[in-house]
């Protein structure tokens, strides 16, 4: 996911570099950078890093809430019994769940999963 994020940030950089380098040659023989120019420039610049700042927050909060330790109980219809066991959400994976323990447990079609908070 961290790569995803430095890929996309170095790609925006690489990006606003060319196009800088492109207006400052079309720009050369101006003496004068008009406010209206500067104002388009830091506005792209802004976006950019709102989008950067944005995007690295929803990846953090992913990450965090994906760590977050839940309690799934698993019930089966067949022989009335129920057991609790504590899951990071990250490892709920349909019909596998992978406990805080290390324990997998295959859950049948037939039993039902219940997930609730600490």
């Amino acid at each position: 996911m961290l790569t995803k994020i430095l890929l996309t940030a170095l790609v925006l950089i690489i990006a606003w570099h060319f196009l800088t380098r492109k207006r400052s040659a079309k720009e050369a023989p101006q003496a004068m950078v008009t406010g209206q120019s500067l104002l388009k420039r830091y506005g792209i610049i802004t976006f950019l890093a709102t989008i950067l700042i944005l995007g690295v927050g929803v990846s953090v909060w992913h990450w965090y809430d994906g760590y977050q330790i839940v309690n799934v109980t698993v019930s089966s219809p067949a022989t009335g019994q129920s057991s609790t066991f504590q899951v990071r959400k990250k490892d709920i994976d349909g019909n596998l769940l992978t406990t805080v323990e290390g324990l997998q447990i295959r859950v049948s079609d037939q039993e039902t999963i219940t997930v609730s908070a600490n």
